[in-house]
């Protein structure tokens, strides 16, 4: 008597990550009864990093939502002078399907602005690897963030920059490898008290930084200056991907 004897194997492997970091896009948003929306053009895919950097007025600081429910983790919050707040958070591990961010601004504030990216290719836990802490303040037509020293090679550095000018609007300026990728100015309106706005930039590197600051730069001077630094961790490890193999054997 003949039988027909099929195995099944089922085997699991991970591949090694040849990801690279990619910022998918950046937009902005602006107040708009009482809330700053930031929209995306392309939704999150699962896994990716959120970043939002964002100024408001209002007495009381900001709160955050966005189009999935997510919490997001602070890195910094500010409120350099009354009724204004400055602050960058995020959102590691992201949901697939994010189109938008939202700030509430409290307090009685009606005015504000905000820069949103979504990047692949960042740690899904533990991302955030450097945190300058509170931004530094100066007044003139440059100032400097604290320094930070990233533990690995391969990071996302995000800069953030604060200005206000007293009616006017700021100009900002990336300095060294920096790369501007957002600037929001409104003018007065900005903030209820004074000029000003946000500039948000960004450097990708591959070695590890060593006393690395985020100099914000302006054409005229301005007061009421802050300028941050965070830095994200790459993606280490690979995907794990399911293989399925099939072994026919015929015995007696």
């Amino acid at each position: 008597m003949r039988r027909l004897l099929f195995v099944l194997l089922i085997g699991l492997w991970a591949v090694p990550a040849s990801a690279a970091i990619t910022r998918v896009e950046v937009v902005t948003g602006t107040a708009s009864g009482g809330t700053i929306v930031c929209t995306f053009g392309t939704p999150t895919t699962l896994g990716e990093l959120i970043v939002l950097h964002y100024k408001n007025n209002g007495t009381v600081a900001p709160t955050f939502s966005d189009s999935g429910g997510q919490t997001y983790t602070s890195v910094y919050s500010v409120s350099p002078v009354a009724n204004q707040w400055n602050g960058l958070i995020y959102k590691e591990n992201s949901a697939a399907g994010i189109t938008s961010v939202t700030v509430t601004i409290n307090g009685s504030g009606t005015n504000g602005g905000c820069h949103a990216m979504h990047y692949t290719g960042i740690a899904t836990s533990s991302a955030l690897d450097q945190n300058g802490g509170t931004p530094t303040s100066d007044a003139g037509t440059a100032w400097t963030s604290a320094q930070v020293t990233t533990t690995q090679n391969d990071e996302l550095l995000i800069g953030t920059d604060h200005g206000r000018n007293n009616g006017a609007n700021a100009t900002f300026a990336a300095s060294g490898s920096w790369a501007e990728i957002a600037e929001t100015l409104t003018g007065v309106a900005f903030d209820g008290n004074g000029g000003g706005g946000i500039s948000t930039q960004e450097q990708i590197v591959a070695v590890t930084q060593t006393n690395i600051a985020n100099t914000g730069t302006n054409v005229s001077a301005l007061v009421n200056n802050w300028a941050g630094i965070a830095t994200f961790k790459m993606a280490t490890s690979g995907d794990t991907r399911r293989s399925t193999m099939g072994t026919v054997g015929v015995g007696r």
